[in-house]
């Protein structure tokens, strides 16, 4: 079910259809381990494994864009089928037409958006012969290739005053201005359809490559021990808190104080008035708050989702029965290199702006609030 457009004489933008079909495929896997197993002692272990792939086998309606539904108007998911050729190639240029880690367009949870080039091999081919040390085009201290000139390098910014340089669109290979050490949007070469806009590739996907989750279950007498790592790996997040924080110049992650000369940054590195290609800024990660490969993250995380310790003190004088004290841990610690407060997260507040119908599927994260860390104790009996 999902949102499709309809022709401006309906007189609505918008109805919700049975627009498609999905095909997946899952595998899993689970082991169990009864590592010892004595008279007072024991001790069990178990682990699982799962993997899904979700395809568009069908579209019954013409490919198109959805809100991630933030209330920013960004459009961060694409649909349409394996066939459709013809979208692959108005919408990205990669070899076959692929994203990063060759996942197909068609599957779902794809999240599109505008890429910069990271890495000289990732420039076109007949520009990467002018990417390297003491070329116009260099790659900088966090991976970005950005434009320096002939001559100078990624550090000279102060030292020799180009931060305020500039090359004219005529004479950039992407007929569209660049400006001194600032990442270059992906987009076609001169000469080619579409030269000098930005255009939309995939950047990630919501579904995870493999989830994964291992348990064990010790008893000493009536003292038994529980605990649950469970983890998420290969997803990715849209993290427009971050990306906000590029806006106004906010963000710590551009704060240039505890930097040396060498590796400052221009303030346009991160700030975008509007598009540059159009004149109208100097082009950066904020990006008109679109998603981007920068602030599109792998947020793969493991948890130590569940700990607890009972003890089992039995019938109680007077009161008989059969009494067991507990105390659970949940959501403890999460091991994860997101940038954000918390990798499990998603945008689904309302049908409205919830077009996936899932938090995870739609996974942008917006200010959310962090899974709680909880503390519960309980107290059982039984007669």
């Amino acid at each position: 079910m999902l949102p499709a457009p309809t022709p401006a004489t309906y007189g609505f933008s918008s109805q919700w259809q049975n627009a498609g079909t999905l095909a997946s495929k899952t595998f899993e896997a689970e082991l169990s381990l009864p590592v010892v197993t004595r008279r007072n002692f024991s001790w069990n272990m178990k682990g699982t494994w799962d993997k899904t792939r979700t395809w568009i086998s069908d579209l019954f309606v013409s490919a198109f864009f959805t809100t991630a539904g933030t209330g920013q108007g960004t459009g961060s998911f694409f649909y349409f089928t394996a066939l459709d050729s013809t979208a692959c190639q108005r919408l990205s240029s990669r070899s076959g037409c692929l994203p990063t880690d060759n996942r197909p367009l068609n599957q779902y949870g794809n999240i599109w958006g505008r890429a910069f080039y990271k890495g000289c091999g990732t420039l076109p081919a007949s520009v990467q012969a002018q990417c390297g040390q003491g070329k116009a085009y260099q790659t900088n201290n966090e991976g970005w290739v950005v434009w320096v000139g002939e001559g100078n390098s990624t550090t000279d910014g102060i030292t020799k005053n180009l931060w305020q340089a500039r090359l004219p669109a005529a004479q950039s290979p992407w007929n569209a201005p660049l400006s001194w050490g600032h990442p270059i949007v992906m987009r076609p070469l001169k000469g080619q359809s579409g030269e000098g806009s930005g255009e939309l590739h995939v950047v990630g996907n919501v579904m995870p490559k493999f989830r994964a989750t291992w348990n064990n279950t010790v008893q000493y007498k009536r003292l038994t021990f529980y605990g649950l790592i469970d983890g998420t790996f290969g997803q990715y997040v849209y993290n427009q808190t971050r990306q906000w924080g590029f806006l106004d110049l906010s963000s710590s992650e551009f704060d240039q104080g505890g930097k040396s000369v060498e590796e400052a940054k221009p303030i346009g590195y991160a700030w975008r008035v509007g598009p540059a290609e159009a004149g109208q800024g100097s082009g950066g990660f904020y990006d008109m708050l679109g998603p981007n490969n920068n602030s599109t993250e792998v947020a793969s995380y493991a948890k130590i989702r569940e700990v607890s310790l009972t003890y089992r003190f039995g019938a109680l004088p007077r009161l008989g029965g059969d009494w067991t004290f507990g105390l659970v841990g949940r959501n403890l610690y999460t091991f994860t290199n997101y940038g954000g407060t918390d990798p499990e997260t998603g945008q689904c507040s309302s049908n409205a702006t919830c077009t996936t119908g899932s938090g995870i599927l739609n996974a942008v994260d917006a200010f959310e609030f962090p899974t709680l860390r909880r503390f519960t104790f309980t107290l059982s009996t039984r007669f």
